[in-house]
C-alpha cells in the first residue's frame, strides 16, 4: 500500500483514488464495457478513436478510458468472481456521476445441449448459484449444499440494444453458414456461480463438493436457464441495489449517497467456451474471430445508447 488511505468504511487516498480500482472522477466514463481477461481489455481498447488513458491498479484491475466513435467510453479488466464485479461496480460508481451504462462481455458454459462452443447468448436475467458453507461443516445439517436465487433482470431497454446489435453483428459474421453455425440467442437467464468448480457443479475428485446433481438441480429449478458463469447476477444485482436508492429511508445512508448519482442500467453478452453436457471446449482460433466482433458489438451498443446531458459525468480525461 502506497498511499494513506482516509475512512476505513469506504478507502481512498488523498487525492480521491479509490482503494482496489485506483481511480478517481474523471478518469471513468458513464458507458463502461466490463470483460475478466486484460488482453481482452487491451484488444478492444485499440478499437478507440485515439490512444486511451490506461492505468493498472496495485489490486490488478485495469482501466483504459478513451473515445469510440466520438463518446467516451471505459473498458475495464477485472479478473473474475462476485466480489471482482462488486469491486468495479461499487468504486466506479464512486469516480462518475450521472448514470452508468454497464455491459459485461465475458465468457460462459453452455447447459443447453442444443448451445455449442462458439454461440453468443445475451441473457435477460441472472440468478446467482452459492455454496451453502453449513451444509459442508456442520454434522446433519438439515438443508441443502447449494442455494439457487431467484433471477434478477438486466436493464430491459440496454438488453434488447445490445442484443439487436449483436445479432445482426452475428447475422453478418455468419451469414454464409446461419444454419449450421453458431447460435445467437437472447432472453435467455443466466446462473452465476460462486465458485469456477464446486458451484458449477464439475467434479473434483479431491473435494467433496456433493454436486453431481447441481447442474440439473438448476435447470429444474430457473426456467429457461442457458448459460453458467461467474460475474454477471452481482452485476444485475447492484444495479438493482442502486436503482433502489429512492426508496431508502435511513437518514445517515442518504446523507452518505452523493446526489450526483444516477441510475445504473445493465445488460450482458456472453461467449460460449465450454459446453457442459459434450465437454467441448473453444479452440483459440475460434476466440480471437467470437471476440472481435462481439468487442465492436458491445462498444457500438454502448456508443449509441442515450444519457441525457443532464445525466453525464461533465468533465474527464477524454475532453482535456
Amino acid at each position: 500500500m502506497k498511499d494513506e488511505l482516509k475512512d476505513a468504511n469506504f478507502p481512498t487516498t488523498a487525492d480521491k483514488r479509490v482503494y482496489h480500482l485506483g481511480l478517481r472522477k474523471g478518469e471513468v466514463a458513464n458507458r463502461m464495457l466490463v470483460v475478466g481477461d486484460s488482453g481482452r481489455a487491451r484488444m478492444l481498447a485499440e478499437n478507440f478513436d485515439t490512444p486511451p488513458f490506461h492505468l493498472r491498479s496495485d489490486r490488478g484491475f485495469e482501466c483504459y478510458t478513451g473515445v469510440y466513435k466520438g463518446v467516451p467510453i471505459s473498458v475495464h479488466a477485472i479478473g473474475m468472481g462476485f466480489s471482482a464485479m462488486d469491486f468495479l461496480v461499487r468504486e466506479a460508481r464512486a469516480c462518475v456521476d450521472g448514470d452508468m451504462v454497464v455491459v459485461r462481455m465475458g465468457s460462459c458454459g453452455s447447459m443447453n445441449p442444443d448451445v455449442g462452443v462458439g454461440s453468443t447468448v445475451t441473457p435477460a436475467a441472472a440468478c446467482a448459484v452459492t455454496s451453502n458453507y453449513d451444509y459442508f461443516t456442520q454434522d446433519d445439517y438439515p438443508g441443502e449444499p447449494y442455494l439457487i436465487s431467484k433471477p434478477v433482470k438486466a436493464d430491459a431497454e440496454l438488453h434488447q440494444a445490445l442484443f439487436d446489435t449483436v445479432r445482426q453483428a452475428h447475422e453478418y459474421t455468419y451469414e454464409s453458414n446461419q444454419d449450421s453455425g453458431p447460435l445467437c440467442l437472447g432472453n435467455t437467464v443466466n446462473a452465476s456461480a460462486d465458485s469456477f468448480y464446486s458451484s458449477q457443479g464439475r467434479i473434483d475428485p479431491s473435494f467433496p463438493d456433493t454436486n453431481s446433481s447441481l447442474m440439473q438441480n438448476i435447470m429444474d429449478q430457473v426456467p429457461n436457464v442457458t448459460t453458467l458463469e461467474m460475474e454477471t447476477h452481482q452485476l444485475y444485482f447492484l444495479a438493482h441495489l442502486a436503482n433502489k436508492r429512492k426508496g431508502i429511508t435511513d437518514e445517515s445512508a442518504l446523507q452518505q449517497a452523493p446526489a450526483s448519482h444516477g441510475k445504473i442500467r445493465a445488460a450482458a453478452v456472453q461467449m460460449v467456451f465450454a459446453a457442459r453436457a459434450s465437454r467441448a471446449f473453444i479452440s483459440p482460433a475460434q476466440v480471437k474471430q467470437l471476440q472481435t466482433w462481439i468487442g465492436k458489438a458491445s462498444l457500438d451498443t454502448l456508443a449509441g445508447f442515450d444519457i441525457p446531458p443532464q445525466s453525464t459525468q461533465k468533465d474527464g480525461i477524454w475532453n482535456k
